[in-house]
């Protein structure tokens, strides 16, 4: 038997294709852990997925097609994990009443009305008053759920997350403000207020599933917001810095979408 594997660099989302023969070269590089603060250790590659074969010949013919321009889009369609079928089941057994706003990547991806790039998680806000019903329905549909907290007040909630080493699903929390806007939580210094008429929703389709995204312009300020805390790690902690490649390369790319979307 034979068996080949999918790998995802966690620095700029490209795919390492390798069969149970060359493996022990690779693990000699793959289960080496980046280091970036006393706290925080980083694997620079995660298993997409495998595949078993009785027949040698038939596992390399495979091997040689997912290194093709075919065999790539069949592991985005097939193998990559893809968070927005979650976030459909979520939303199957949520209440009408509650209601949740798609931000980050998906949500640009949603005014474009295409995929631009893959997505390790789907990021959504919503209320304060929801937080207790939401948590209930990720149960549901078979996560646990971890809560953060803010740093000034420790038992403040500011964001949930499914329970896993790379979550999935991450929602943040919301407050109402005066004047019709509401508040993030960033933990982060920069504008955390926002009028709510920025919020939508405005109603999106990907890959044949309908939700609601957060207007553009939020879009553009929390994509601002994120490149001021990456210029900030940039200074602070240059090993870090290195090791958020993909993390970059996307903000890069968010801005230049966004300011296409924008001037049209």
């Amino acid at each position: 038997m034979k068996t080949i594997y999918v790998f995802m660099s966690e620095m700029d989302n490209s795919t390492m294709i390798c069969n149970s023969d060359n493996l022990g070269q690779f693990n000699k590089s793959r289960n080496k852990t980046i280091k970036v603060s006393p706290q925080l250790q980083i694997k620079p590659w995660s298993l997409l997925g495998q595949f078993d074969f009785q027949r040698d010949q038939t596992a390399n013919n495979f091997e040689q097609f997912l290194k093709t321009k075919d065999g790539l889009e069949f592991i985005d369609k097939h193998v990559f994990f893809n968070p927005l079928f979650e976030f459909k089941k979520l939303l199957t057994v949520l209440p009408k009443s509650s209601q949740l706003y798609v931000m980050g990547g998906f949500a640009l991806d949603g005014h474009l009305g295409k995929l631009t790039r893959k997505h390790n998680d789907i990021d959504v806000i919503c209320w304060r008053k929801d937080v207790n019903i939401i948590k209930k329905a990720l149960e549901r549909i078979g996560y646990k759920v971890r809560e953060k907290h803010d740093k000034d007040n420790h038992k403040l909630p500011i964001l949930l997350e499914t329970d896993e080493e790379n979550p999935a699903i991450e929602v943040k929390i919301i407050d109402e403000q005066p004047n019709n806007s509401f508040r993030f939580h960033f933990n982060t210094p920069g504008q955390q207020i926002f009028p709510q008429k920025m919020l939508g929703p405005v109603q999106v389709s990907l890959e044949g599933i309908k939700f609601p995204v957060i207007r553009l312009e939020l879009i553009a300020e929390l994509v601002k917001i994120g490149t001021q805390v990456l210029k900030r790690i940039k200074k602070e902690n240059p090993k870090l810095y290195k090791v958020l490649g993909s993390k970059i390369i996307n903000n890069k790319k968010d801005l230049e979408l966004i300011d296409k979307l924008m001037t049209n």
